[in-house]
Formats: structure tokens, sequence, C-alpha cells
């Protein structure tokens, strides 16, 4: 074969396997002998594509022996390490939602406690909030010795929507933990971004209690967040766009004043209504 011919054609080749792979890993599942079997070998498999494939496969089985084997390979991940955790965590995720998982996945988390970990947090603590409430999450969105990063996961699991109230209640004191006493003003760099961006969303979530002073007092810290000279112009568009979804604003604005003047003007309008 001409040498210009040979290099498009093992990409071909390459593709075709590839997709044939995947086609495989779409099939019914078999004992979970077998499947474990399938996973084991998927690991040394040089596509992480085929990896992550296999593996979802695999927690299809829901079986508390695979949960098992998915922390413990996200604990100790082959390379590329950080994808593959991401995807080990998304898999995990989206796989092991019964109650049953809380403790399993809650134990990883806190053993792999750092900003590469946010995303098994983030998985961790919504499965939490919804077999057990809000308090795992709180306590965590609350910890100022925890990575910025793994508080606004613990955030963001607080305003999953819709929130029931005992969850809003909590988010809102949450964000009273995060930005008050001083302490929202003592945040800089990614740590700032991170924890005030995800106080902003969380906002959102707790916007059935507009019109109550818990509301009024984190929105008002969130609010003045905007005008610190350590907020980013980034960070500030989205703590603009948050505020307008839980203020049902027509316009965004990166001042702060005018937040002030809707958020009194929604108050009222809530405790009237």
């Amino acid at each position: 074969m001409p040498r210009a011919l040979v290099q498009p054609a093992l990409v071909l080749l390459a593709l075709g396997l590839t997709a044939w792979a995947a086609r495989a890993q779409d099939g019914p599942l078999g004992p979970f002998e077998e499947e474990a079997r399938r996973y084991e070998a998927s690991v040394r498999r040089p596509a992480l594509y085929v990896r992550a494939l296999t593996a979802e496969r695999f927690a299809r089985t829901r079986d508390a022996r695979a949960l098992r084997a998915l922390l413990g390979r996200y604990l100790r991940p082959e390379a590329p390490e950080d994808h593959v955790r991401y995807l080990l965590a998304g898999i995990v995720g989206e796989a092991f939602d019964a109650e049953e998982h809380v403790d399993p996945v809650l134990e990883a988390a806190k053993r792999a406690a750092g900003s590469p970990d946010a995303w098994l947090w983030a998985q961790a603590l919504r499965l939490a909030v919804r077999h057990r409430g809000p308090g795992p999450a709180a306590a965590v969105a609350a910890d100022a010795r925890r990575d910025p990063f793994v508080r606004a996961a613990a955030l963001e699991a607080l305003a999953t929507e819709p929130a029931d109230p005992a969850r809003a209640d909590a988010t809102l004191a949450a964000i009273a933990t995060v930005l008050g006493g001083g302490a929202g003003a003592k945040l800089k760099g990614a740590e700032r971004a991170a924890l005030l961006e995800a106080c902003a969303w969380a906002l959102v979530g707790a916007r059935a209690r507009l019109g109550g002073e818990p509301f009024s007092a984190a929105a008002t810290l969130v609010i003045d967040g905007l005008e610190h000279k350590r907020t980013a112009p980034r960070t500030r568009l989205v703590v603009a766009r948050a505020l307008a979804r839980a203020l049902a604003a027509d316009a965004l604005h990166l001042e702060a004043e005018p937040w002030r003047r809707l958020l009194a003007a929604r108050a009222a309008a809530a405790q009237a209504g």
C-alpha cells in the first residue's frame, strides 16, 4: 500500500475498533462475575473512552460490589488520573442513587478531600441531601477548614431545585456562615470566585423564602460581594446572573446598589402579598 494511504487506513481501523468496543458495552448485562471480569480487563485498555464505557456498564449492575470497586479505583486511579477521577465520580453519581449508597460514597469523598475531588463531593452530597436532608451538606459548607471548591459543591447540593422549606432554610444559613461575620471580605482569588458564585446560585434555590429576614440577609451578603475590590469581573457577571434569577430581574447590574433597591422592593411585595 502506498505510504500516503497507510496513515488514513490506520485511522479508519482505529475508529472502527473504537466504535465496535462502544457497541459492545450497550448490550444486555450478564451475571455479575462476568461483568466484573469484563470491567477488570478494561482497566488495562489504553483508550480512556473504552475504559469509561465499560465502567459505566459495570455501574449499571447497581451491585454494592461494583460500587466498592469503582470507588476504590477512584481513590487509586490510573493515568490520566484527573480524567479518570472525574469520569468515575459522574458514573457513580448517576448509577448509585439509593439511600444505601450514601455512606460508601460519602466515606470515599471524605478520604479524598482536595479541590480535584469536588465533583465526587458534589455527587455524595446530592445523594445525602436527597435521602437524609440538608444536614451533611450544610455542615460541609459551613466548615471553613475545608477546601473552598468542596464547600462550593456543598452549597450547590443544598441549592438543588425544587427546594423544600428545610433545605431552603439550611441554604440561607450556610450562605450566612460562608459570607457573614467578615468571612466574605477575607476571601480572595479562586476561593472568592468559587464561594461567592456558589452562594449567589444557592439563593436561586432558596428564592421561595423571599420576603423573610434570612433570605434578605443572605442576599445582602451576596450583593455586598459585588462591590468588593477583590471580586473579579467574571464573578461579578456570574453573581449578577444569579441575582437576576433569584429576584426575577429584567436587567443585569454589575453594581450593588440597584440590587439592594430591587431586593427591598421584592421583599416588601412578598410580605404584602
